[in-house]
């Protein structure tokens, strides 16, 4: 009877955990949701934006580092959404 209750328990403990870890993967699920990038953007890496602004790598990090350019961080790579460089070069804030 003993065995049974250990048995009972153990189980009721690990439902509880496996709930939990699902709870854990529905929130990151959420999350990743609300910051996947739209389909529809066309994205640029940082040897495209020095071409199109006709400045220098450093400039480029000088840009990202004071805020002047947008750009989103992916797998340790910089990207730069094309809409977002357009629009920074219509503004003049360069």
């Amino acid at each position: 009877m003993e065995k049974y209750i250990d048995i009972e328990y153990q189980l009721h403990v690990l439902l509880e955990c496996n709930h939990t870890l699902l709870n854990q993967v529905e929130i990151l699920l959420n999350r990743v949701d609300q910051q996947t990038i739209a389909p529809t953007t066309e994205w640029l890496d940082g040897n495209d934006v020095c071409r199109i602004l006709k400045i220098y790598p450093r400039t480029l990090q000088v840009y990202c580092n004071k805020n002047i350019l947008p750009f989103r961080r992916l797998g340790g790579k910089v990207f730069f959404s094309k809409t977002d460089i357009e629009a920074t070069l219509e503004a003049k804030k360069f």
